[in-house]
């Protein structure tokens, strides 16, 4: 079995039973999550329990620290909403953001079959009641949420 990384393909190599032993091959594709997983380079988490109001704001980030060697990959990033006033998320890429940082603990290896557990270079970092926006920013997108009746 081969890996190709350019088109992220699996390579089987298998006889098609002919006795003059020409082979054919098989090509499996497999989502980048699971290839990802089966290699425990792929975690899932969550920033827990933000809260912002009256001028003040709250924000969650990877955090790819420099020289951790580590191509981050996104694959799912959600906002929910349980309150009822109307939600705004915007998704900043290389921005400092304001206040002071606190590590989640809620990050795992999305494969627990691994031992040891998997631990990953990036961070998940979030605060709460912030003032002021990112700098450096580079601003990707603004999806509003309305709040939930």
């Amino acid at each position: 079995m081969k890996y190709n990384e350019k088109s992220g393909d699996l390579m089987f190599d298998c006889t098609n039973g002919d006795t003059d032993g020409k082979f054919m091959t098989k090509s499996v594709n497999i989502p980048i999550e699971l290839y990802e997983s089966g290699k425990g380079k792929y975690f899932i988490g969550y920033a827990d329990n933000l809260t912002f109001g009256n001028g003040t704001s709250a924000w969650a980030r990877l955090y790819n620290p420099p020289y951790s060697g580590v191509n981050l990959f996104v694959n799912v990033w959600t906002v929910t909403d349980v309150s009822q006033a109307p939600l705004r998320a915007e998704f900043w890429f290389n921005a400092d953001p304001p206040g002071t940082p606190s590590e989640s603990g809620l990050v795992t290896s999305s494969n627990t079959a691994f031992r040891p557990t998997p631990i990953p270079k990036v961070r998940l970092q979030q605060a709460s009641d912030v003032e002021g926006a990112p700098s450096r920013r580079k601003l990707f997108g603004v999806p509003v949420y309305p709040g939930v009746s």
